[in-house]
């Protein structure tokens, strides 16, 4: 399962590293859609052990950076920004990265560091003689043979008999066994629902408890704001239900005999 997924050298953790984020949103059509790829690699990364690097030098063209990746953004590193709306978009009230004497010095939010921190000196990778000094690596690429589950031994559908007894065969009943898994996987997330929905329901139920709307945010790796309309709607539909004290269930579906 991609939730409880570990890393290794043969599948390790994925960076997806986005240059010029502000390009890319002028760039991204119903044609060829780019920006809710990226939004949805924000939202689950963290389960799936992708990582999402926004970079941009205009957090402030048209919606500036979208609004479920930098509601998801855990760390931000802003080096000095052309003016205090730009420092506001990314970083908040009460910093100042405009402000900031000059290039290489920078602001980071999200480490426990209020905006009253000592500025911290970046590399400054614009300098091609540094760039060029470097250590050569080989870029990774997966190695899908040894990523790949073992093969399971073949297990033949006639078991030799011992001399003198007829042959056993093991026989699946498959008429009276796929319909009830069917129905179980039917049931165990509603149809119709949004692939934000879904991941909602899904958080919810394999809690096997209640839980509250912090425990979904961190489970389904959706944004908070959205995870609150999200559980609203799908109550208002009956799909989940709050408990006396505002704990979160999934809701009982009757039977009839």
């Amino acid at each position: 399962k991609v939730a409880t997924w570990v890393a290794t050298p043969a599948r390790p953790r994925l960076v997806v590293l986005v240059d010029e984020g502000a390009d890319l949103i002028t760039m991204d059509s119903k044609k060829t859609p780019i920006i809710e790829p990226l939004c949805q690699v924000a939202r689950q990364g963290r389960s799936r052990l992708a990582d999402l690097l926004w970079c941009t030098q205009k957090p402030t063209v048209g919606e500036g950076i979208p609004s479920q990746i930098i509601g998801n953004m855990s760390v931000r590193v802003v080096l000095q920004t052309a003016g205090q709306t730009e420092t506001q978009q990314v970083m908040g009230k009460g910093w100042q990265n405009h402000m900031l004497p000059g290039p290489g010095l920078a602001y980071i939010r999200g480490t426990g560091r209020d905006e009253e921190q000592t500025p911290v000196a970046v590399w400054n990778a614009s300098d091609d003689a540094l760039v060029t000094a470097l250590p050569r690596r080989e870029p990774w690429r997966l190695d899908r043979a040894a990523a790949a589950p073992p093969a399971m031994p073949a297990t033949p559908a006639t078991a030799p008999a011992p001399a003198g007894r007829p042959a056993l065969r093991l026989v699946k009943d498959e008429a009276a066994t796929a319909p009830a898994q069917r129905t179980e996987e039917a049931a165990a997330t509603p149809a119709g629902l949004t692939e934000t929905e879904a991941a909602v329901v899904d958080a919810v139920q394999k809690a096997g408890r209640p839980v509250r709307q912090k425990d979904v945010v961190d489970a389904s790796g959706v944004a908070k704001g959205t995870v609150s309309k999200v559980v609203n709607k799908l109550i208002g539909a009956g799909v989940l239900a709050r408990t006396e004290d505002g704990a979160i269930i999934a809701a009982a579906k009757e039977v009839s005999a």
